[in-house]
C-alpha cells in the first residue's frame, strides 16, 4: 500500500508509506486541514524528522572517535516504510533492515511510526528499538504543516500556560546562543510575517506542552499536544498559506558545539534490547 486511509465520522486521514508522512486530514465538512504543498513555497506536508531534528554543524557529528555525516532533519522522510499492521484503529509503518541502514547512523534498529485515529484526534507515535549490541543515540521531531487560508497573518497560537516567550536566534541554521523576546497577548501569540524574517521561531524554554492553532476569520482550529517534547518550532515561507507547528526533542546545534553526539542536548540513549517512544497528538476542531 502506497497510501493508507484512516476514516471515521470526524476525520479522513491519508498517510504515505514514503516517509510515513501524513498527506491529508479532511474534517467532516470536507475542509482540508493539512498543507497540500506548492513548489513555489514547500512541497512537503508533515515529514518525520529522524534520527535528528534540525541542523548539525557541518552536517556531521562525532561518536566514539569517528565522524559521521548526517544532513538536516536526518533521512527517515526519504525512506519507504512498509505497512506492518493496519486495522480500524490505526496503522503502523515499519522501517527496518536494509531500508533502515544509513552510513551516517551506525546502529541496527527498527523505527515504527504508529498513527491512531480516535474521534477527532490523530495520535502519532514513533518507537525506536535498539537491535544492536551497543547503546543507540537518536532524537526526533515532527513537522506537520497546517493549512492557513489567507496566510499566517490571520492566525494565532494559544499556549496552555502563561509564557514569557523568547526566540533562540539562528545563523545558517545553527543556534547562536542569543535570544529575543517575543511579544504576547496573554497566552496568545498573534502571528505575522515578521516572526519568520529569520526563517523559524525557535521556542526553547516553554512551560506549555499543548498549543492551539486557530484562525480569526473562521472557527476551525487544531490543538497539538506534545508531552514527550521539550521544544516547539514555528515555521512558514512568507506568503504561503501554511504554518508548521513542530514539537522537537532536540534542537539544531549551537555554532560553538564540539559535535560530540552524546553531549548534544535532547539526544536519547537507548540501551541494547530496549526501545524508546515519543508521542504527540493532533485534535482537529
Amino acid at each position: 500500500m502506497d497510501i493508507v486511509t484512516l476514516q471515521n465520522s470526524f476525520l479522513t486521514v491519508q498517510i504515505a508509506a514514503m516517509g510515513a508522512e501524513i498527506l491529508s486530514v479532511r474534517d467532516a465538512l470536507g475542509f482540508e486541514r493539512i498543507w497540500q504543498g506548492h513548489p513555489d513555497f514547500w512541497s512537503k506536508h508533515a515529514p518525520i524528522l529522524f534520527p535528528v531534528a534540525g541542523v548539525l554543524k557541518e552536517n556531521a557529528y562525532r561518536l566514539e572517535g569517528k565522524r559521521y555525516a548526517l544532513s538536516r532533519h536526518g533521512f527517515a522522510r526519504e525512506r519507504l516504510f512498509t505497512v506492518e499492521q493496519c486495522d480500524d484503529a490505526g496503522v503502523t509503518f515499519l522501517l527496518a533492515g536494509p531500508s533502515a541502514a544509513h552510513e551516517g547512523f551506525p546502529f541496527e534498529y527498527t523505527l515504527r511510526a504508529r498513527y491512531i485515529l480516535s474521534g477527532n484526534t490523530l495520535t502519532a507515535r514513533t518507537v525506536v528499538e535498539n537491535l544492536d549490541k551497543k547503546p543507540l543515540w537518536y532524537s526526533a521531531g515532527s513537522h506537520e504543516a497546517y493549512a492557513c487560508p489567507g496566510g499566517v497573518g490571520q492566525c494565532e497560537i494559544v499556549f496552555d500556560q502563561m509564557e514569557s516567550l523568547a526566540h533562540s536566534r539562528l545563523r545558517d541554521g545553527l543556534l547562536t546562543g542569543e535570544t529575543v523576546p517575543v511579544e504576547m497577548d496573554g497566552r496568545t501569540l498573534r502571528l505575522q510575517d515578521a516572526h519568520f524574517a529569520n526563517d523559524t521561531l525557535v521556542l526553547a524554554s516553554l512551560k506549555s506542552r499543548s498549543v492551539t492553532l486557530r484562525s480569526r476569520p473562521h472557527p476551525r482550529r487544531v490543538r497539538i499536544d506534545f508531552p514527550d517534547f521539550d521544544y516547539l518550532l514555528l515555521w512558514t515561507n512568507i506568503g504561503a498559506e501554511f504554518l508548521c507547528v513542530e514539537p522537537w526533542h532536540n534542537l539544531s546545534d549551537r555554532i560553538d558545539t564540539d559535535q560530540e553526539l552524546t553531549r548534544k542536548p535532547g539526544m536519547i540513549r537507548v540501551n541494547p534490547g530496549a526501545s524508546s517512544t515519543l508521542t504527540h497528538a493532533l485534535t482537529f476542531e
